[in-house]
């Protein structure tokens, strides 16, 4: 006898991993105690689960910045094994031009279990320059935490884009292509504007020339009048073609700032296929807002080509908008192509989605800050949203949370980074205050909460889970006018289940969203359908299987 059990949901306020830290936080000095200036910019997941955080640590005034990694175990204690925060010394190219001043930006896992930090360096030759250089660099470590010598020099590598005694370029995302290219993305600035600027480094730290001018590529959105455009992520397709993501300022349109969007081919000329010569640049497209004005902080390419970019929009706070390969808007995503959520819940002050990450399943996470309070102090924010634009409303309260990682209103939290484990459980790092900000930035800790998945519990209490999936058929068949479907489960999967006509049509979506492995059971209703033969399908994970409907009034 086959026994189905309904799905149980719940949906939490608070979703932190009780597990992780001290009740789902960690919060601890890189360098100097609580007079330190500590910032987590960037995350990562090693194979093993260990987690890898970049960001920067007070340098030596407070005026300069140091790059910092630090790993911790899956449960968040400090990984004693590994090498701890990277403090450069005399060796280092970076320190012998002459500047202290580093910003993290991005960290990567290689496959061999290297990690790859990329950031924004200034050469100015003393810390009392009225001229800041600032170069794009990298660092490699080997996977115990010390410097891997054979990258680059002394493990650094860097490359300057626009070049010359003014140079300003900053760092703001890294992304593998393949395991062999490193390519890295951020601004450039010559003595007035600046431009998106990507640059692409050989796996051991030289300068790739086959990609752009020597290696480089600086280009503008909207025109070389722009005021300000800056690449704030990067992301790679499977074709092996290269998109960046930021914003872009234009003073003389209705929009003042946009999303931003650049494709490259692999050798680094700007795609043509994509956008307008290979840019794209779009006010968040809101019902009744035709001038919304956003800001990209991250890019994700989906294995279907399509290309989803989150970020903040001024009246309606966290938003992704996902574009077709062609660049153009996708509508049949969340509403006009885009998905929002305003945390705050007041014309999305204060809302700023800064970072990304999509699962395997399409699940879409976006993190940043809010300042729900109303006091003007900042909290992590975290929403969830499906693979559709549709806000998971089994994650927090009606699909956003937040937290307090120093656990006051006095406190003033950022996450500039998530990532997604496999069991679906959510990591995101920035940085807490611990003390009031009009104090300044003493105090500053890298902070990092865990959150639990946005998933249904579907199996009851003493139940088994199920070990293959399976589409069962409906009962009763034939009926009148409604039936049972039930199906099961044998691991997280995203699952549609979708009724169609004789012809193909499709007549009603009975499921759309992620769930857990188990036994599932859900009603059609077809009172307001003719007799007739009907199916049903089910596609879950790479399982998918369609069977028979008999409806007779």
């Amino acid at each position: 006898m086959l026994f189905i059990f309904s799905i149980f949901l719940y949906s939490q306020s608070n979703m932190l991993d009780n597990t992780f830290g001290t009740d789902g936080t960690v919060r601890n000095y890189i360098t100097g105690g609580d007079s330190s200036d500590d910032e987590a910019t960037s995350i990562a997941i090693q194979p093993d689960g260990k987690i890898v955080v970049t960001g920067i640590t007070a340098g030596l005034s407070a005026l300069t910045n140091l790059f910092a990694v630090a790993r911790y175990n899956s449960n968040g204690t400090p990984d004693s094994t590994f090498g701890g925060v990277f403090k450069p010394t005399l060796s280092s190219g970076f320190i012998l031009a002459g500047g202290d001043d580093w910003t993290a930006a991005s960290v990567l896992i290689q496959t061999d279990g290297k990690i790859v930090v990329a950031g924004s360096a200034d050469l100015s030759p003393n810390l009392n320059a009225s001229i800041n250089q600032y170069e794009f660099g990298l660092y490699r470590f080997n996977s115990n935490g010390t410097i891997d010598s054979s990258f680059g020099q002394y493990g650094e590598a860097q490359t300057s884009i626009f070049g010359g005694d003014y140079a300003a370029d900053h760092v703001y995302a890294a992304a593998l292509q393949g395991d062999s290219k490193i390519v890295v993305a951020g601004a450039s600035a010559d003595s007035n504007k600046t431009a998106f600027a990507l640059a692409r480094f050989n796996s051991d730290g030289t300068i790739d020339k086959s990609f752009g001018n020597n290696g480089t590529v600086r280009n503008y959105i909207a025109s070389a009048d722009s005021f300000d455009d800056e690449a704030h992520s990067v992301a790679i397709q499977s074709d092996g073609k290269i998109v960046a993501a930021g914003w872009s300022e234009d003073g003389y349109s209705a929009t003042p700032q946009a999303f931003a969007l650049a494709r490259y081919n692999s050798n680094g000329t700007l795609d043509s296929t994509f956008g307008s010569g290979g840019t794209v640049r779009v006010a968040v497209p809101l019902p009744g807002i035709p001038n919304e004005v956003g800001l990209a902080y991250s890019v994700a390419a989906l294995p279907d080509g399509k290309i989803l970019a989150g970020g903040y929009c001024s009246d309606s706070g966290f938003a992704v908008v996902r574009f077709n390969g062609n660049g153009t808007i996708d509508n049949t995503f969340g509403v006009m192509g885009a998905a929002t959520t305003n945390i705050s819940g007041s014309n999305g002050t204060g809302d700023e989605a800064l970072s990304m990450a999509v699962g395997s399943d399409g699940q879409i996470v976006l993190a940043g800050h809010s300042s729900v309070s109303g006091n003007g102090y900042n909290a992590f924010a975290v929403a969830c949203f499906d693979s559709n634009g549709t806000l998971e409303k089994t994650f927090g309260t009606n699909g956003s949370t937040i937290t307090n990682i120093s656990g006051g209103d006095g406190s003033d939290d950022e996450a500039n980074a998530v990532a997604i484990q496999k069991d679906g459980k959510i990591i995101a790092a920035g940085y807490s205050s611990g003390v009031p900000p009009y104090l300044g930035s003493i105090g500053w800790a890298f902070a990092i909460a865990r959150f639990l998945p946005s998933i249904p519990t579907a199996v009851a209490a003493g139940q088994t889970i199920p070990n293959k999936y399976v589409l069962y058929q409906n009962y009763p068949n034939p009926f009148n006018p409604s039936t049972v479907i039930s199906y099961q489960l044998s691991a997280l999967s995203s699952v549609t289940l979708k009724v169609y006509d004789v012809l193909g049509r499709e007549i009603e979506t009975l499921v759309s969203q992620r769930q857990k492995a188990g036994l599932y059971q859900v009603t059609f209703n077809a009172s307001r359908l003719s007799s007739g033969v009907y199916f049903y399908r089910i596609v879950a994970g790479n399982f998918s299987d369609t069977k028979k409907l008999l409806l007779l009034k």
